[in-house]
């Protein structure tokens, strides 16, 4: 290796490692496979009972008397879990189910009407009126 314009040699220090041509073109013929516990399809049966197992532990913390604030957070974990196993496409499926769970176990019910609203015509705030 040449110093830049001395015409002086010195070694060469690149650890880099050095592959040949045929072992590049082999490696881009052959793409990587994935462990079958990996598979998407392996990822959409797991999904749901992880979801499940996400809702159990809120529930099991309010049977035993534990009030937590943070009933969601085991749905995040489990959405993590998932994305890191299996990628983004089952991490939303996961971010539905747990939602769609989250919502029906612990949030009350709500009705909206438009008939149920009051004071939505009434000019007598704006002139300071009550």
């Amino acid at each position: 290796m040449n110093v830049r314009g001395t015409g002086q040699r010195t070694p060469d220090r690149s650890t880099a490692p050095i592959y040949s041509r045929q072992h590049v073109q082999t490696r881009k013929r052959r793409p990587a496979r994935l462990p079958w516990w990996r598979q998407p399809p392996v990822g959409y049966v797991v999904t749901f009972p992880l979801v499940g197992l996400g809702l159990l532990i809120p529930f099991g913390l309010q049977h035993l008397g534990i009030d937590n604030a943070f009933l969601d957070t085991p749905f995040v974990l489990v959405t993590l879990i998932i994305a890191l196993i299996w990628g983004t496409e089952l991490a939303v499926l996961s971010i539905l189910l747990g939602t769609l769970t989250f919502d029906i176990y612990f949030l009350p019910p709500v009705s909206f009407s438009l008939l149920n609203v009051s004071g939505v015509g009434d000019k007598s705030c704006l002139h300071g009126k009550s």
